[in-house]
């Protein structure tokens, strides 16, 4: 949080506002998962989609609230986003023949406003899109396994911060910006991450796909505020003591 000798220090001209409170929450999901086993020729195999729930607090400081600011990133930097897939086979040989973008892993994540918060925002006719990002490893075409020599392929889901809401862009007053974000309690979030792997392939091998990784993220909302008149006097009269002690 920026001091209020800060704030007087950036003059009247800037009518800055300052970060008054933020909050995040993450998620982090890891895969260790034998996918399909079997002799089809050709096939492909879905992971199923893990969901849940984000919170973050609501606005709970005492000036008036003038912007909100809402991310995503993925991933966090703590967790690895490293998704990765290998396909063995327990005798013989076989290959991938697909030369289209079938044989692939793909990991999509979506990041969407919970109920509560999608309502408050169309109430006062703003439509916030989701975060909706897909990653997708290099192409499996053309690629020959074989015993003790498996074909292993794998994505990094990271992409940084994403923007999905920023009040500056919207006509919002600061009484609509309180009765959305303001008050006791949370703010919901929800996401989904789906783990994909096709294939298409002659031979009749026995093959195992196994998927194995995390995908992680973060979402991050700040709140801007603009102090309090009564505030910044105190901070001026507070600053111009300073000056004249050093006079």
């Amino acid at each position: 949080m920026v001091s209020t000798l800060a704030l007087v220090a950036m003059g009247p001209a800037s009518a800055a506002t300052y970060l008054a409170q933020t909050d995040n929450d993450e998620w982090a999901v890891s895969r260790d998962t034998i996918l399909t086993s079997g002799t089809t020729g050709s096939g492909s195999v879905t992971n199923s989609a893990i969901d849940g729930v984000l919170t973050v607090s609501r606005y709970t400081g005492l000036d008036q609230l003038a912007r909100v600011v809402i991310r995503v990133i993925q991933p966090d930097p703590v967790v690895s986003p490293t998704i990765g897939a290998s396909i063995t086979i327990a005798s013989g040989s076989d290959t991938f023949t697909s030369v289209t973008s079938s044989n692939r892993v793909t990991e999509r994540s979506v990041v969407f406003l919970g109920d509560g918060l999608a309502t408050g925002l169309d109430e006062v006719g703003v439509s916030v899109a989701n975060y909706d990002i897909t990653k997708n490893s290099t192409s499996y075409a053309n690629a020959a396994i074989s015993v003790g020599n498996p074909v292993a392929r794998s994505i990094n889901v990271s992409n940084g911060p994403t923007l999905l809401f920023d009040s500056d862009n919207e006509s919002l007053t600061a009484g609509q910006l309180a009765s959305i974000f303001g008050g006791a309690g949370t703010l919901q979030f929800g996401f989904d991450t789906t783990s994909e792997f096709r294939w298409a392939r002659t031979g009749t091998s026995e093959l195992t796909a196994t998927l194995s990784g995390t995908n992680s993220g973060q979402i991050i909302i700040e709140y801007y505020a603009v102090p309090e008149p009564s505030a910044a006097l105190l901070g001026a009269i507070g600053v111009l003591g300073l000056l004249r002690r050093r006079r």
